[in-house]
């Protein structure tokens, strides 16, 4: 058979020409940064833009021009861009990320715990913009009342924050006090809130302001809790944040000279000294509708 004979010529056509469609898909992808905005596109095309532009690296490393990259597909699709958040004990991502948490503004479900923010971190004002938010955890985050006051200033002046809250994690932030309690009522459909290891009592009257019924699991039982707080990373952009992990994790552990030895000691009575705060008595405080 000859090389230019009709069936050669129809094998290379399908096997070899990609198709208008994905050469098109694969220009946008891979020059995003002239892009002005994907409002209005189908999901489905955003998305095949997206994972074209992950395929060809557009999101290796969350620098300025990658988070500009990124805002066009979160701006744009918002939920879809990503549904679930868990940066649980991550606080050095978290903390880099901070001046661009927006990024993640679209997200249903926020896990922050173990990430030392406490009353004072820029993130507790710019979750006021999650307005698709409903289960959040900042356990052990060393907060106090003035944090939920913070945490709340915004959705009780000015009617803008995460309106569609159902479920809060305020565990192991031993100084949160029952005086914090009332800022909480600024989410109108909480429906579970964890309360365990705090400085809140079961016997504290203001927690009737919530309108909320005690519940307190028996030892070894979650009570429920873990299907309201168990979350993954999950959206478009999942695969980009575990990449970023990743990568900031081996960033942050390559030692500098002279600082092990230097902070060994140091290191060592630190974890010593959490491993005893956790020896601590425990119990648990779960309110619930």
């Amino acid at each position: 058979m000859s090389a230019g004979s009709p069936a050669n010529c129809e094998r290379f056509s399908w096997q070899s020409v990609p198709s208008l469609l994905s050469l098109c898909i694969n220009f946008v992808a891979d020059n995003l940064d002239l892009v002005e905005s994907f409002q209005h596109f189908p999901d489905l095309l955003g998305k095949e833009i997206f994972l074209a532009a992950e395929r060809n690296e557009q999101f290796a490393q969350p620098d300025s021009t990658v988070i500009q990259r990124l805002e066009l597909f979160s701006t744009a699709f918002s939920t879809e861009f990503l549904q679930s958040l868990y940066l649980s004990r991550e606080h050095l991502l978290v903390n880099y990320l901070s001046d661009d948490f927006l990024l993640f503004a679209g997200v249903q479900s926020l896990n922050l715990s173990h990430c030392g923010l406490s009353d004072d971190h820029e993130i507790l004002y710019k979750l006021s913009c999650f307005t698709n938010l409903n289960t959040l955890s900042l356990q052990d985050n060393a907060l106090t009342s003035r944090g939920l006051q913070k945490l709340t200033l915004p959705l009780r002046m000015f009617n803008r924050g995460p309106k569609l809250l159902k479920a809060l994690d305020l565990s192991e932030n031993p100084e949160l006090t029952i005086h914090g309690i009332r800022y909480l009522k600024a989410y109108p459909l909480l429906c579970v809130l964890n309360l365990s290891n705090t400085a809140i009592s079961k016997n504290d009257t203001k927690l009737q302001l919530l309108s909320m019924r005690v519940c307190i699991p028996e030892e070894g039982v979650s009570g429920g809790l873990d299907s309201c707080f168990r979350l993954q990373t999950e959206g478009w952009a999942s695969n980009v944040i575990n990449t970023w992990l990743t990568w900031y994790n081996n960033k942050s552990k390559r030692p500098r000279l002279g600082e092990n030895s230097f902070y060994s000691k140091q290191r060592l009575k630190f974890r010593l000294t959490k491993c005893e705060s956790y020896a601590k008595p425990r119990y648990q405080l779960v309110l619930k509708k």
